[in-house]
């Protein structure tokens, strides 16, 4: 008996125990209501999780609720109708996910001290006609903004480091786009099927520009090489993407980021003109999927005012063939002839002489030896110089 009675003196000490954690925790995390404002308790902060159906209109968010500070807004306005403006306090720093999705919001005033908006927060919020985002806000999540199809005006957070997919797309009335200069990128996606990514005019000659990033390119439009814009800080994601007639890109020296395969399947893309050094080619972000940039050849200093010769093109015609062999043993030879000085040291020991001539002869003759000039720049190795052959 006495054992029993201990069994279940311990079982009813256990389901007392768990009766006082689920009532301790109900008292945290349970909706409660003032004024028409549903919130939960977090610690020593209340979270906005919904409204009364006799909250309309023009609403404005006390800072406190409940005496706490009223700190995220979580899926409180999610398919709201008969709501036309918000005021957030400056106490909001969160806005989660879907929280203003299908709302009938048509104004929106933020927190100057929200951080952060989550995915879809106001996704297809129709009537919503302006977004000025405060300072403070460093993260815009994915289709924020996405099929607010009323949306015209948005000054954008100088605080944001970058703009991820899908952002504004189907923004069908959102015409002008100022970027400003915190932006390291922009998703490809990011503004597509807006105004601005709809007008024909915006587009130059194939290819989308939005303030310093090139953002998306047709490929039917891309033939041979192109060149970048100088002051281009990025290509988005997928920007080139199967543009096989591309056969050689110019990149500006102020180029920061490539997104994931904004070069994917050019299969013709075989050499890249940078305006840069070798060094600070590694100032180049480059993401994933873009083996066609790296396997290209890689010419440095790239000056517009300045012809592009490949290594070995002797006399300048674009073709490195015999021509050029016999081009370059004149020169040394001491015949006045015209050559085409960038690319005289074929071998990269930084003198010009027969050595030039045996790795000018090998590389025609299909050796596996590398052609130099002061753009491919690859390392010197005296081991692969080739004999000196006196003609």
């Amino acid at each position: 008996m006495k054992k029993r009675f201990r069994i279940m003196s311990l079982v009813l000490s256990v389901i007392m125990l768990i009766a006082c954690f689920a009532s301790l925790n109900s008292s945290i995390f349970a909706d409660e209501v003032s004024d028409g404002f549903i919130y939960r308790v977090e610690g020593s902060e209340a979270v906005l999780t919904g409204l009364e159906s006799s909250v309309t209109g023009d609403v404005v968010i006390p800072a406190t609720l409940g005496g706490y500070n009223v700190v995220m807004i979580d899926g409180a306005f999610k398919n709201r109708s008969h709501i036309n403006s918000v005021t957030l306090p400056d106490t909001v720093t969160v806005i989660t996910k879907e929280s203003f999705s299908n709302c009938s919001l048509r104004n929106i005033t933020f927190s100057n001290n929200l951080f952060r908006i989550g995915q879809e927060a106001f996704f297809a919020c129709i009537y919503l006609q302006s977004v000025v985002m405060p300072n403070s806000l460093t993260q815009l999540e994915p289709y924020t903004f996405s099929e607010c199809s009323s949306l015209g005006t948005v000054v954008l957070s100088t605080s944001l480091g970058f703009i991820d997919k899908e952002v504004f797309k189907g923004c069908s009335e959102l015409g002008v786009i100022n970027i400003p200069d915190n932006i390291n990128y922009i998703s490809k996606d990011a503004f597509s099927d807006t105004l601005y990514y709809n007008t024909e005019s915006n587009w130059e000659n194939g290819v989308l520009y939005i303030g310093k990033h090139l953002v998306a390119a047709r490929s039917a439009a891309i033939n041979g090489f192109y060149e970048i814009k100088a002051g281009t800080k990025s290509v988005s994601d997928f920007a080139f993407y199967n543009c096989s007639n591309l056969t050689g890109i110019i990149f500006p020296l102020e180029l920061r980021k490539i997104d994931i395969s904004a070069f994917g399947a050019c299969r013709n893309l075989k050499k890249v003109y940078y305006a840069g050094t070798v060094e600070k080619r590694h100032n180049i972000k480059l993401g994933k999927n873009n083996s066609s940039v790296t396997n290209a050849t890689w010419y440095y200093g790239y000056d517009p005012a300045v012809p592009m010769y490949d290594p070995g093109d002797i006399n300048g015609d674009g073709i490195v063939d015999n021509k050029d062999l016999t081009r370059l043993f004149q020169h040394l030879s001491g015949w006045e002839v015209e050559v085409q000085s960038s690319v005289l040291d074929v071998n990269g020991d930084k003198a010009t002489n027969n050595k030039d001539v045996v790795r000018l002869f090998q590389y025609l003759s299909d050796w596996d030896v590398k052609i130099y000039s002061e753009n491919t720049n690859f390392d010197y190795s005296e081991d692969d110089s080739g004999p000196v052959i006196s003609f």
